[in-house]
């Protein structure tokens, strides 16, 4: 999987102590987004937030992995105005009890989600890393309080409406859950990781390090679903274009540098 990259400056991999990863974040996303193509679908409403450009016929949507994206973009540019102004997006676009916060898609996205309501794991995991650096910079209790709902949003089984899935001793957190049978997508389940592990760090709770860790075992014992070498998978049956390949390099990087 790693081999196409000739030069350790064409990997864009942020630096991995504690104090780093919570003052940044795990790789270098605006980097990522700009040689994806990423910025070149996004269109920006009254307020500033991003909306994403679906194939048709989906079209312009407001997308809560979006928003927590650029928050996170933002975050590591040191735009904090801007990165407050996601963080209260995803807040109020959230539903939050007193146990978890979820953040629906309200619109079917086939073939990967029939149903206009549905939580993907990535998505959670990106608003728990947002939560977590919101409590960074504020020194605010409330968001600390928030990364652990979002958490707590993407550990709730498949089965009862969430993206957990557990499967003899591997812990899968599915981005799309909906789908049957589950295609493990790699980027999604990373993101989620990371989401743990700075739920753990603001929150010192071992629980969610137990868990990152089991996710990490899982990865371990399945890589061979994805690594094709030159090449590797979007999922467990997709090829990755050259864009999630590059994605999918620096994450499994990340994951090996912490």
């Amino acid at each position: 999987m790693f081999r196409i990259f000739s030069k350790p400056s064409e990997i864009p991999l942020k630096s991995f102590s504690r104090e780093e990863i919570l003052n940044s974040y795990y790789i270098d996303l605006h980097k990522y987004l700009v040689i994806s193509g990423h910025y070149e679908r996004v269109v920006y409403d009254r307020e500033g937030i991003p909306m994403f450009r679906y194939n048709p016929p989906l079209g312009i949507r407001y997308s809560p992995t979006a928003v927590a994206l650029h928050a996170l973009v933002h975050y590591q540019r040191k735009e904090y105005g801007k990165f407050l102004r996601y963080v209260k997006w995803l807040v109020l676009n959230a539903y939050i009890s007193g146990r978890c916060a979820l953040l629906y898609f309200d619109f079917p996205f086939p073939p990967r989600a029939y149903s206009s309501h549905w939580v993907s794991g990535m998505t959670q995991g990106l608003a728990a890393s947002v939560m977590a650096r919101a409590f960074i910079y504020s020194n605010n209790e409330v968001y600390k309080i928030l990364a652990e709902k979002f958490t707590k949003g993407m550990l709730i089984p498949i089965q009862n409406g969430g993206p957990l899935l557990i499967s003899g001793n591997d812990l899968w957190i599915e981005e799309y859950p909906l789908e049957n049978p589950p295609k493990h997508v790699l980027n999604g389940f990373i993101y989620a990781l990371f989401g743990l592990l700075d739920t753990y760090f603001v929150t010192e709770n071992r629980f969610y390090y137990k868990i990152f860790i089991k996710g990490c075992s899982t990865l371990e014992r399945n890589i061979e679903l994805y690594d094709l070498l030159l090449l590797s998978r979007y999922d467990s049956h997709h090829l990755a274009d050259k864009n999630y390949h590059l994605l999918n390099t620096i994450l499994v990087l990340s994951l090996i540098h912490i």
